[in-house]
């Protein structure tokens, strides 16, 4: 006897399978926006066919199974990557935690146009895949995608625990994820985007985490030492050892380093968080980085200063000493004499 899928109806789709539905959730809390079933196709030997997804950002095709597929099943996801001229995937049914990151787990079918042959299907990890649906380089391995990990699990919950009944909606239309960082004033934008304190050394190492060539820029004019928060500067001084070693691909490293759970947090938020492209954007939002941690940490030292003159006897050579640094930290603003010491 045959056992019929039940029918879900959900964003504004009616899916032949629960398990279909479960993926467009799982799309939908990721971010990958998908069509469902927008065309069907004569595939000249291999048949009719209607593939199940399109994922226009990256333009593939993702058909889902419940079991391993037959070998029809297979000539027919390679027959629609050849005919369309784009690559295909045949996912066997939803990952878990514990499949998500196997190599061994026979997970995701890859079909790339022009292979002809259903033997040149490779089967690929699900974080591999899921991770070239966002449009994550390909020839990354699992490991260097691993910083994608914690946001993957967190949509598979969303797909595995979907309800659907009494119309219930697991993700609104409303909640996709758009993840277009802005142009504009990064490090600013940065600080509007969270509700907590996020500072320029935020905004710098999250540059330079995504980015390693930005070192060459910054690395002569800031030391460890201007960084205030703790973790922060420990992660910046993880960096510097990978980028002698000319790694590019930080994050797993960093992950792996990261010696207390703030530290962990903070790096697996960086790698979540989109980061500018354009090289112009990049060296503008860098030099205002750098720039609002110089001036804060002059601003520091020239308050230290003044905390020590007022300790310090008038007319004494330490006294005039430190009016002299002071001016030379602050020429827009000097010290009129030695008893101006005024706290900024």
């Amino acid at each position: 006897m045959t056992i019929k899928a039940i029918e879900t109806h959900y964003d504004f789709y009616r899916f032949r399978s629960r398990l279909e539905a479960r993926y467009a959730v799982f799309f939908n809390a990721m971010g990958i926006q998908y069509h469902y079933e927008p065309e069907g196709y004569h595939l000249g030997k291999a048949g009719p066919y209607l593939p199940d997804f399109f994922l226009p950002r990256v333009a593939c095709w993702v058909e889902i199974k419940p079991a391993l597929p037959s070998d029809e099943e297979k000539d027919k996801v390679q027959a629609l990557a050849d005919a369309q001229r784009q690559s295909a995937y045949l996912s066997v049914g939803l990952p878990s935690a514990h499949t998500l990151l196997s190599e061994e787990e026979k997970a995701v079918l890859h079909a790339t146009p022009g292979q002809g042959k259903t033997d040149a299907m490779l089967w690929i990890p699900y974080a591999q895949a899921i991770a070239e649906w966002l449009g994550v380089d390909a020839s990354w391995s699992v490991l260097q995608i691993y910083h994608l990990v914690g946001r993957i699990q967190q949509a598979l919950r969303d797909g595995h625990g979907a309800r659907f009944e009494h119309g219930e909606h697991p993700i609104h239309e409303a909640s996709r994820q758009e993840v277009r960082p802005s142009a504009k004033a990064y490090a600013h934008a940065k600080e509007r985007e969270h509700p907590g304190p996020v500072s320029p050394e935020y905004a710098l190492l999250h540059m330079l985490c995504h980015n390693g060539s930005l070192l060459a820029q910054e690395q002569p004019q800031l030391s460890a030492d201007e960084f205030h928060d703790a973790d922060l500067r420990a992660i910046y001084g993880m960096l510097m050892p990978l980028v002698a070693k000319g790694i590019h691909i930080f994050f797993p490293r960093l992950l792996e380093e990261a010696t207390n759970p703030r530290q962990t947090m903070l790096l697996t938020q960086m790698a979540m968080e989109p980061t500018l492209t354009n090289p112009i954007e990049l060296s503008a939002a860098l030099h205002d980085c750098i720039t609002r941690i110089r001036q804060r940490t002059q601003k520091a030292m020239r308050n230290r200063i003044i905390e020590k003159l007022r300790t310090l006897p008038d007319g004494s050579y330490e006294q005039q000493r430190l009016v002299q640094e002071y001016n030379r930290l602050s020429k827009d603003l000097p010290l009129r004499n030695s008893l101006d010491t005024r706290k900024e």
